[in-house]
């Protein structure tokens, strides 16, 4: 048949993976690989070949190194050569291969050797390490009966060579049940066989295959043999096995083969489609192809075990998909057989050792880094936030100048902490200290005492037993941001507690044919956060309709016993997990949410406020709620609140500051006292809302993306255990292959560029 196709796109994968050794010009001639290496290999590697640990008489024949540094070979004179007179001895003591072996080598095989050390003893590389050679396309004296492509050059010749004479052309119905079966996995339909079956001009077959190569399904068909390759999956394929959205990458693929794109296009865009210049979504999703391996969040499972497990399934994936190679071997050790050492394994790692993926994913379905796929009437609105977004963006990473950052500390005299403002306030529904001082606003409980052990002094309430304190509260909507700031001791031994809770219970209206003695359902309205027994920290919002939307801090992540920790939850208003954000200590945490819930909108009641219900042994300090959502850096100058203090009242020059104390310091300045910079921050809070409504109401999908604040790199890990690191190694090729080409970056990027090179093998 004829198939009109680029010159090698992923239509002919299948002929670019078929393993077929090059052809040579001349067959007569011996050849290494073909003649010489197979009866090398099966008489005498196993005594002295790749492997140290059962190589004899420290000799290798599987390397030219290794056989003619020992001498056994002369070439041009077999005779001389020792290889050939232990071949031909009669002593048994001498006899190569040992008869101990159960190995005998033929007289055609002896030959065989003889004449390629006569001929000089050339030796070749590996076939799989030479760039194949387009072979001339053989003539026989049927080959141009019936034969319609080159393919059937090459038929015809070995049909000659073994006698065979060529099947009689099959009948129709026949040949359109195979090619449909062969090209979209499926049988013919009625309408493309009968437009076959009446086409009676020439090249009727053709145009019936390139219709059944028109159709979707054909796409369909192919695919699902590299989506196994690339070890597809739509769960996390491990522990809980949680749903992950891996399809837009299913669908990237079966377009890809619908649309017969190029093969280099085709593995650059998996490999490192993020790292094109202004990349598309379509070549970000690609990348997908990298985030096909089976993740955990299983508890007890150790972050720097996960990450490396991640990195060397990448690394055999790629290299079983695009090189053929089983480099696996080498996560352990020098690899036997093929010609990767660990070093290089390791250094193929630096590649995909970059990544912003987290270890742990989450049990959830979209563990970033994700891209978004809004629906149609939501997409024009995503699109706008998002270069709204970075705009802000910009105003927000910007930083002041050194010379700006002086001139303020030095026109600063030494003031206490209450004379500085924390941030601007506009939006601020609550500060309570919970100091002894303002002990009018806050009424120390029963069983409660005034804390004098805070990292600030006296601060705060120490709680006892179910102690609690109330403040009254104003009132907001479930669709309404929130940031709520506090200070927070753990108890001395974890348990489940209440910290902060705003919520009542309220019945859900009876239907009106209800029976009399009917009860009516009871529903949860308001917000709380609280912590469980393994230290897990949840904020948790109800609608009164039997609707809640919660994020959980796993407990390795949230508090710890008999310490106090500055935590900040978030919740931008957008009505689902995805809206909630909690930060401990500045640093922003990663949430475990299993599934996406979502809540109406409702009007919350405006009881008190709950400090402390239920945190025997815990304490609570310097609580604010905003009416907004906090961006992280205005987050971490509340968390620098005290050492903030420390450093405005101390003074001193500027030049004798910490580097740290220099970089809290510049976050103070420019996020908490300049307006244009707070203005540009409200902006940014306010496309928070929208923003998580509709990713969290969206299609995601996992893609990678390339950590920009440190270089590429792994380190060689003894028997390829996690813990147990060696040298450190950069992203490097193996030597045995082309090295990467000039002026390409040592990134997946780099690495593509690589593997498309024309000089590859």
């Amino acid at each position: 048949m004829i198939v009109s196709c680029r010159s090698l796109t992923i239509a002919t994968l299948g002929m670019c993976l078929s393993g077929a050794a090059p052809l040579c010009a001349d067959d007569a001639k011996i050849q290494f690989n073909r003649d010489v290496r197979p009866i090398l290999s099966e008489n005498c590697f196993a005594c002295h070949g790749p492997d140290s640990a059962t190589r004899e008489a420290d000799l290798r024949l599987d390397t030219e190194e290794g056989a003619m540094a020992a001498g056994i070979v002369e070439p041009g004179n077999a005779a001389a050569s020792d290889l050939f007179k232990r071949i031909m001895t009669d002593d048994e003591d001498d006899l190569m291969p040992p008869p101990g072996s159960h190995k005998t080598l033929t007289a055609a095989e002896k030959k065989v050797l003889a004449d390629w050390i006569d001929a000089g003893a050339k030796w070749q590389a590996h076939w799989a390490f030479i760039a194949p050679v387009r072979a001339a396309v053989p003539q026989t004296k049927d080959s141009s009966e019936g034969a319609q492509n080159p393919i059937d050059g090459f038929v015809s010749a070995k049909l000659a060579e073994r006698g065979m004479a060529r099947n009689a052309p099959a009948d129709q119905h026949t040949l359109a049940r195979r090619a449909a079966l062969d090209i979209t996995g499926l049988p013919p339909t009625a309408a493309l066989s009968a437009a076959y079956f009446v086409d009676r001009k020439p090249g009727a077959f053709g145009r019936y295959v390139d219709a059944l190569m028109a159709t979707e399904q054909a796409g369909e068909h192919r695919a699902r043999y590299w989506l196994d390759a690339a070890r597809f999956g739509d769960t996390h394929g491990m522990h809980v096995d949680n749903y992950r959205e891996m399809w837009p990458y299913r669908d990237w693929v079966i377009d890809a083969f619908n649309e017969n794109m190029p093969f280099d296009k085709f593995i650059v865009e998996q490999l490192a489609g993020d790292l094109l210049p202004d990349a598309t979504l379509d070549q970000r999703i690609a990348t997908g192809f990298s985030r096909c391996n089976i993740t955990s969040s299983e508890g007890g499972a150790i972050p720097d075990e996960l990450n490396t497990r991640y990195m060397i399934d990448r690394v055999e994936t790629t290299s079983t998909v695009f090189l053929g190679l089983t480099t696996g071997c080498a996560a352990c050790h020098d690899h036997k057989f093929d010609p990767i050492s660990q070093k290089e394994f390791y250094s193929l790692g630096a590649f995909f050792n970059n990544t912003t993926q987290p270890p742990m994913d989450g049990n959830e379905k979209d563990t970033p880094p994700v891209v978004v796929l809004p629906d149609d009437d939501l997409k024009p609105e995503w699109d706008a936030l998002l270069a709204k977004r970075a705009t802000l963006r910009i105003e927000l990473d910007r930083k002041m100048a050194q010379a700006d950052l002086q001139k303020w500390w030095a026109s600063l005299k030494p003031k206490s902490m209450a004379e500085h403002p924390i941030a601007i306030d506009d939006d601020l529904l609550l500060f309570a200290p919970l100091t002894e001082d303002r002990k009018d606003q806050v009424a120390l409980p029963e069983m409660a005492t005034w804390e004098d052990k805070h990292p600030a002094g006296k601060r705060g309430m120490r709680f006892d037993k179910a102690a609690g304190a109330e403040v009254e509260f104003g009132k907001i909507k479930s669709d309404d941001p929130l940031s709520v700031s506090f200070w927070v001791r753990a108890p001395d031994q974890l348990l489940g507690t209440t910290i902060l809770e705003q919520m009542i219970t309220v019945d859900e209206p009876l239907p009106e044919d209800a029976k009399e003695d009917a009860k009516p359902k009871q529903h949860a309205l308001g917000w709380k956060i609280t912590s469980s027994a393994q230290g897990a920290l949840t904020f948790a919002m109800s609608d009164g309709k039997g609707g809640t939307t919660s994020g959980i801090l796993a407990g390795e992540e949230a508090l710890t016993p008999r310490e106090w920790q500055h935590v900040c939850v978030r919740y931008s208003g957008g009505r689902s997990d995805t809206a909630i954000s909690v930060l401990v200590n500045g640093e922003n945490r990663r949430l475990r949410n299993s599934t996406q819930d979502y809540i109406d909108v409702a009007e919350l009641s405006d009881v008190p406020l709950k400090i402390g219900k239920s945190l025997p042994s815990g304490g609570l300090s310097d609580i604010r709620i905003f009416r907004r959502w906090l961006t992280e850096a205005e987050a971490q100058v509340l968390a620098d609140e005290f050492e903030l203090g420390e450093a405005l009242a101390a003074g001193g020059e500027w030049s004798a500051l910490l580097p740290a104390q220099r970089t809290m310091l510049a976050r103070y300045r420019s996020n908490a006292l300049d307006p244009a910079f707070h203005e540009a921050s409200r902006e940014f809070a306010a496309t928070q809302n929208r923003r998580d409504f509709i990713h969290s109401r969206s299609t995601t999908t996992l893609v990678m993306e390339e950590r920009r604040d440190i270089e590429p790199r792994a380190w060689v890990l003894n028997r390829g255990e996690y813990d147990q690191r060696l040298d450190e190694v950069k992203p490097i090729v193996p030597a045995a292959l082309i090295p990467l080409p000039k002026g390409a970056q040592p990134n997946r990027l780099g690495l593509a560029q690589w593997l498309i090179d024309p000089k590859h093998p």
